[in-house]
């Protein structure tokens, strides 16, 4: 019997399988698949598709498909491990979008300038709104604690 570790479930990935690589500098890198084995995946870069590289099945990760790229809703991807949650934050984070649900929970990122997102009109816009309907906000969460306060609940509710 052969015992598997890591990502070892992915072991036929087919050419052109866009990945998550884990990369020692940058965390993790895009890239997609030229073939694999048991063992190994061999790919290349986005940033530089002509050099072709290997790593241990262990280090690939799937990535979302591209119209998952940046959700507001972390339960919609795809594929729900480390590097799909830390680019998808990456990505909205680079477009001012410093909110992301998960469930429930509102995840909320330091955008270290200042941004317009605590304006009055904003408010209004997410007043009477049930949770989910808008993007993500702080706003919502406190529309959703008020509703829940009015009519004795104490549950979150989407």
């Amino acid at each position: 019997m052969t015992e598997t570790t890591g990502h070892n479930f992915l072991l036929e990935l087919g050419e052109g399988t866009r990945i998550w690589v884990s990369d020692k500098n940058e965390g993790y890198i895009a890239a997609q698949v030229k073939s694999s084995d048991r063992s190994n995946v061999t790919y290349s870069t986005e940033e530089e598709p002509d050099k072709v590289l290997s790593i241990d099945t262990s280090q690939v990760f799937l990535r979302n498909p591209k119209n998952l790229e940046g959700a507001d809703e972390l339960t919609v991807l795809s594929f729900l491990h480390e590097p799909a949650v830390l680019m998808n934050l990456k990505t909205r984070y680079l477009n001012d979008m410093i909110y992301t649900y998960s469930g429930p929970i509102l995840i909320a990122l330091n955008p270290y300038k200042k941004l317009r997102l605590y304006t009055d009109a904003l408010i209004k816009q997410y007043c009477g709104k049930p949770l989910g309907k808008l993007q993500p906000h702080i706003y919502a969460i406190a529309e959703n604690a008020y509703r829940s306060m009015l009519t004795g609940g104490f549950f979150l509710k989407f």
